[in-house]
């Protein structure tokens, strides 16, 4: 069953871990399909930046909902077809501009050790891609999975934004070496 037949269905089954499998969405009979933001593995292989010897590291990539959703505060209106999910501070609604733009995410993703990243403000990174000619911020974590050697990203939030903090930069492969090492990574003061 997908949202079409209610609005108001769970992000994921209860047996799966959140953020693993986006169901399809459908609006005014049109159906938007979300498998391109199930969780997937990748193999990120690199050089240590530190040692200089040959890295490899497991990474579980998952895509949080705001990929494709937008808030709207809670007692604002909004289309009550266009419901995604809600929290004590907001609901989310389908975004049609975040949807389309989030098929780009997986391909981003697996070239992040090619892309420039930067700290974010909120103990995340993120990466600007500048290939649809406008700024579009993808703002992810990078953490241990605690079950297995591997790490997880997670993608939080991916939009389209005008104006463009200032950012430090860092480089992807420092954020697999340090996370798969328990290592803080801070930006520079």
């Amino acid at each position: 069953m997908d949202r079409a037949s209610s609005p108001h269905l769970p992000m994921t089954n209860p047996n799966t871990p959140p953020h693993v499998n986006h169901p399809d969405f459908t609006h005014q009979g049109k159906r938007y399909t979300l498998g391109h933001l199930n969780g997937f593995d990748h193999t990120y292989t690199s050089v240590d930046p530190k040692t200089s010897a040959p890295a490899s590291y497991a990474v579980r990539v998952l895509f949080d909902d705001h990929c494709y959703t937008k808030g709207v505060a809670l007692g604002e209106p909004y289309d009550p077809a266009l419901f995604i999910s809600q929290t004590v501070r907001e609901v989310r609604v389908f975004d049609p501009q975040r949807y389309q733009l989030s098929s780009l995410l997986p391909a981003l993703v697996k070239d992040l050790l090619n892309r420039q990243c930067y700290f974010g403000s909120q103990e995340n990174f993120v990466t600007v891609d500048l290939s649809t000619g406008e700024k579009y911020n993808v703002y992810f974590s990078l953490s241990k999975t605690g079950k297995r050697a591997g790490l997880r990203l997670r993608v939080q939030s991916a939009y389209l934004r005008e104006q463009q903090d200032k950012l430090q930069k860092v480089r992807f492969g420092l954020l697999l070496r340090n996370t798969q090492h328990n290592i803080p990574t801070r930006p520079p003061r």
